[in-house]
């Protein structure tokens, strides 16, 4: 029921009730799981995108092709093909990082990938913007290092817009 607007106390109200309407759907449109029908198995922590003409398919999102302009979220989990997985489209997501960058800088804007199909990059690129670095502290982007770990926390955009 939605409250009565029609006093001071009524605006408060009616305030309070539509935070809390627009908290519950965001709890409820955070997550969902689509098929992976690319053909590969998809990495955790990759930007995914809705293939073909099903808004529950998804591929690796590929910030270079003009086909691909909307991602949808970023998994959860690695996602086999022929399999559903989680994608996460708000809120706080472990995203795989390109190799090689300083995430020193905390609230930096982070964008798809140019460079490696799926990745995130706290370098301007020609992807769109995906969300601002959250915590990189266990983010390790040399190849080879007895620590290596592409992966760093990241703050979604709460609505997935494409490019910017």
């Amino acid at each position: 029921m939605i409250p009565r607007n029609d006093s001071l106390t009524g605006d408060w109200q009616f305030r309070q009730w539509l935070q809390s309407m627009l908290s519950f759907i965001a709890t409820k449109v955070e997550h969902y799981r689509p098929l992976n029908d690319s053909g590969v198995e998809i990495e955790h922590g990759s930007v995914v995108y809705a293939s073909g003409n099903d808004e529950m398919d998804l591929a690796i999102y590929d910030a270079l092709s003009i086909e691909k302009e909307r991602w949808i979220g970023v998994t959860e989990k690695d996602v086999p093909d022929g399999e559903r997985g989680t994608i996460k489209n708000a809120g706080f997501v472990e995203a795989l990082f390109e190799d090689g960058l300083d995430l020193s800088i905390k609230g930096a804007l982070v964008y798809v990938s140019d460079s490696l199909a799926g990745a995130v990059t706290n370098v301007d690129s020609l992807g769109a913007v995906v969300g601002t670095l959250a915590d990189a502290s266990e983010y390790d982007g040399v190849p080879g290092s007895a620590t290596y770990n592409p992966y760093a926390k990241i703050y979604l955009r709460s609505q997935c817009a494409g490019r910017n």
